[in-house]
């Protein structure tokens, strides 16, 4: 059997540029979020002023970055009653990290949630309990005190009486998130004397994807702009992520195979396969006999267009 001549270009572009690309990792990675919203200044609490040199900065507590914002009006967290909804669109996500506090605090008092929204239905939510999760950030005659295991206690500022000070959340994602995008993150608080929960800064961790290469392909959104195809593999599945080229969100994710059925090398695009006007996706695999194959995949819809078999050269 031979290899036409435009797959056998296919094939070896693709070779050449494994060979020069290969074992692309993400190692632990962090990745530090923006609140779109704020509306109180913690600067101005009890103990206030030992905020002052946090906003804005980027900060490392307890081995974790954030970035500690501010608005124009002077704002630095998001709180009271309401709900906030944080943009994340980072794939593979396995742990979230939060600095919340409370004003004031009722010992049990359930002051609102977090909730982690997956692109794919995941969906994990953690109830914000006084004297559990959260408590007051100013210690004094409210609550003192969280017995999750979970809280990192005064990551910035002082454990002890008559001071103010910033504690840690640590929250592990279900496995289900590992395979999908962390679409979102929504923080509802219910505010009152009960206790007022304020977030003042997010970061999520992926570690555990390897990257091994990317490619523009044209336009499948309609935006009119170049989008890109990522191969990657996660959690002992091998994926084609296909990716907003403006908005860098994930349009549409396909697992192409466990990485004990394949072993991936690269992707390139070719010619419209399947007639659909989209151009498709050849991905480049070793299959488990140590013989090399494709993948045609539609970059519309992530659908297998054909697998072709490559013969071993003589």
């Amino acid at each position: 059997m031979k290899l036409n001549k435009s797959v056998a270009v296919v094939v070896m572009t693709m070779l050449a540029f494994a060979i020069s690309t290969a074992g692309a990792a993400n190692a632990e990675h962090y990745t530090t979020l923006t609140l779109r919203t704020m509306n109180a200044d913690i600067r101005t609490m009890s103990d206030g002023n030992i905020y002052l040199s946090l906003f804005p900065s980027s900060q490392t507590f307890a081995g974790v970055p954030f970035s500690l914002q501010v608005d124009n009006a002077g704002n630095d967290v998001f709180a009271g009653v309401g709900q906030l909804v944080i943009n994340v669109g980072v794939f593979g996500v396995t742990d979230v990290y939060t600095l919340i506090n409370t004003a004031y605090g009722t010992a049990n008092a359930n002051v609102g949630s977090i909730t982690f929204n997956g692109s794919a239905g995941a969906s994990y939510t953690v109830q914000l309990i006084e004297g559990n999760n959260v408590r007051d950030h100013y210690f004094g005659r409210y609550v003192n005190s969280t017995s999750a295991s979970y809280v990192t206690q005064a990551v910035f500022g002082t454990n002890v009486a008559g001071r103010a000070h910033l504690d840690m959340q640590h929250f592990v994602l279900p496995a289900a998130f590992q395979s999908q995008n962390l679409a979102n993150i929504v923080f509802n608080s219910t505010g009152g004397n009960s206790g007022n929960p304020f977030l003042v800064a997010a970061t999520v961790k992926d570690n555990a994807a390897t990257y091994f290469n990317v490619t523009a392909i044209p336009d499948v959104n309609g935006d009119g702009k170049v989008d890109n195809a990522l191969l990657g593999e996660s959690h002992g599945n091998v994926y084609l992520l296909i990716i907003d080229g403006v908005k860098g969100g994930v349009l549409k994710q396909v697992t192409l195979g466990s990485t004990v059925e394949l072993t991936p090398i690269s992707l390139t695009v070719v010619d419209d396969a399947n007639a659909n006007g989209f151009k498709d996706i050849a991905v480049l695999y070793v299959k488990p006999d140590g013989r090399s194959a494709l993948q045609l995949r539609d970059s519309l819809t992530g659908a297998l267009v054909k697998t072709m078999n490559i013969p071993m050269i003589r």
